[in-house]
């Protein structure tokens, strides 16, 4: 039987952690031991820089913790090191409720817009910080996730790629769930707090029932190959081989309609979400990106001229990118504003976040994540919640 993390808030002992911190600090007198031990408060901020990730390399962000798997992910749903996000310091109760037509949520989160608002934003006057969407919720129910190693490739022969599969508490098997498929998928898990923005958007009826798939690259020195490239040996390994095996290893039904199908991520793990539905629209059409490496790596500065140039796509696609972006390659920012102009041209459904402040840190793209996952996913109707 595969491991099984089950996402549970336990009160109890959040609050004794609480005490445990209160009483650290007292005793050594120092706030940087709580800082150390908690988290400061700028760490819900987004003002954190950290090192940036070089062109289509891995690396950590400082401040974040790292890359945190499925096995960071603590007691209280949050993952441990996550810009000192725990269950220390998370409200038990954000406020959320499931929606109805006497009790509709209203997001409070400067940076929530509606999904039906598309087209390009400047977001440098807002405050950046992580909404309840990202927040463990009491009584929300909880998803499992489960981890395990596939390494039987024949598209990419001998090498292996660990993944991870959120189930919602709501999946029951009797309705084919919607399919979420997100590269790097320890910061999915992780620095993009992904199973608890499922958690929450679907108990309030706001996202469908959707598997979340999150694989790793094989390893860093592969990456760019299989992110940056925009060839179609990605995508053939993520339908052919990948997806098959972890829905099929843990008895899961997915939807065979495309528009079910959404893939996600940052970075070069975007180039690779762009290419795989880009090349694909018959598999994947709901694209979610931050700081794509939509430069010239390995092609895939390509896109602006291709979209323009190409019949339009059933796609809808997310953007995010800043002055404080990556320079190499032309830019990131740059390139982010062509792959933008284009979809513009050609009256695609996408959205463009700018902020002077965002860098290629994930820090800012999880700050955004749910509301792109909204808007990503507007106008789907099918085994919604």
């Amino acid at each position: 039987m595969l491991p099984a993390l089950r996402f549970q808030f336990v009160r109890g002992a959040a609050l004794r952690s609480a005490v445990v911190l209160l009483v650290v600090c007292l005793i050594g007198g120092s706030q940087g031991a709580c800082s150390s031990a908690g988290g400061s408060p700028s760490d819900d901020s987004g003002g954190a820089g950290g090192e940036e990730e070089s062109g289509g390399g891995g690396g950590s962000i400082s401040g974040t913790g790292g890359t945190a798997g499925a096995d960071a992910i603590d007691a209280g749903g949050s993952v441990a090191g996550a810009a000192g996000h725990d269950a220390a310091t998370e409200k038990p109760d954000a406020g959320l409720t499931k929606p109805d037509a006497a009790n509709p949520i209203t997001p409070t989160s400067p940076l929530y817009m509606p999904p039906t608002m598309g087209g390009d934003f400047d977001f440098s006057d807002k405050t950046w910080a992580y909404p309840d969407e990202t927040k463990s919720v009491l009584g929300t129910p909880l998803g499992t996730v489960v981890s395990d190693t596939f390494a039987t490739s024949k598209i990419y022969p001998g090498r292996s790629y660990k993944y991870s599969v959120y189930i919602p508490k709501q999946y029951d098997g009797s309705t084919p769930a919607a399919l979420m498929v997100w590269q790097d998928g320890n910061k999915a898990l992780g620095t993009f707090r992904v199973p608890l923005v499922y958690n929450n958007l679907i108990h309030q009826g706001r996202l469908p029932v959707t598997i979340n798939i999150f694989v790793e690259p094989s390893s860093q020195a592969d990456r760019s190959d299989e992110y940056d490239s925009i060839n179609d040996k990605y995508v053939r390994f993520l339908i052919e081989e990948l997806i098959p095996w972890a829905t099929t290893k843990n008895n899961l039904k997915i939807s065979g309609d495309p528009e079910a199908h959404g893939i996600g991520g940052h970075s070069s793990g975007g180039a690779a979400a762009f290419t795989a539905a880009w090349l694909r629209p018959d598999y994947f059409r709901r694209v979610v990106t931050g700081n794509g490496s939509f430069v010239g790596l390995r092609g895939a500065d390509q896109y602006p001229a291709l979209i323009k140039s190409a019949a339009n796509k059933p796609l809808r696609v997310t953007l995010l990118s800043g002055d404080a972006d990556l320079s190499g390659f032309g830019g990131w920012l740059p390139a982010n504003r062509a792959m933008a102009a284009a979809l513009k041209q050609k009256n695609y459904q996408y959205r463009f976040t700018y902020a002077k402040q965002v860098g290629h840190d994930e820090k800012y793209f999880s700050m955004i994540v749910a509301f792109d996952l909204l808007f990503a996913w507007q106008g789907f109707t099918a085994g919604a919640n």
